[in-house]
């Protein structure tokens, strides 16, 4: 059995990573990943414990088992891997490109995606029970 519980800090203020955050709960096969956004208490208690600095552009994935803090495409890679099935098999083909280039074009599209996608109209999701006791 897996013990890993994935949280994946992301902009609660973005329409893309609102899509993100639901195409993703749909093909957790493992259910370890759970969402959090960057507004919430939950991660300003998170990155206070961290000592992060700097709240993420969009997306911060954090492995409590591991330890393992990523961002940018890694981070979606990451949690696309975690989806398991088809979505490994696709991350792994992605992986050929120099995570340079996925960066950069991680970067540009972060830099638009307010202008191009509608902010939603709540967070997605509610955070679970588990979750809201924090750190």
């Amino acid at each position: 059995m897996n013990n890993d519980k994935i949280i994946a800090y992301y902009d609660g203020h973005c329409g893309l990573c609102h899509m993100a955050v639901v195409f993703l709960l749909k093909r957790d096969q493992s259910g370890i990943i759970y969402f959090a956004p960057i507004q919430s208490e939950l991660y300003k208690t998170f990155a206070n414990v961290k000592k992060i600095a700097l709240t993420p552009r969009s997306i911060l994935v954090y492995n409590e088992t591991e330890g393992r803090m990523l961002s940018e495409s890694a981070a979606v890679f990451y949690l696309l891997r975690n989806c398991g099935g088809f979505w490994r098999g696709v991350v792994g083909v992605w992986d050929m490109v120099p995570i340079r280039f996925w960066n950069r074009l991680y970067r540009l599209v972060a830099s638009v995606r307010h202008r191009l996608f509608a902010k939603p109209k709540g967070l997605v999701p509610e955070l679970p029970e588990l979750l809201k006791s924090g750190f």
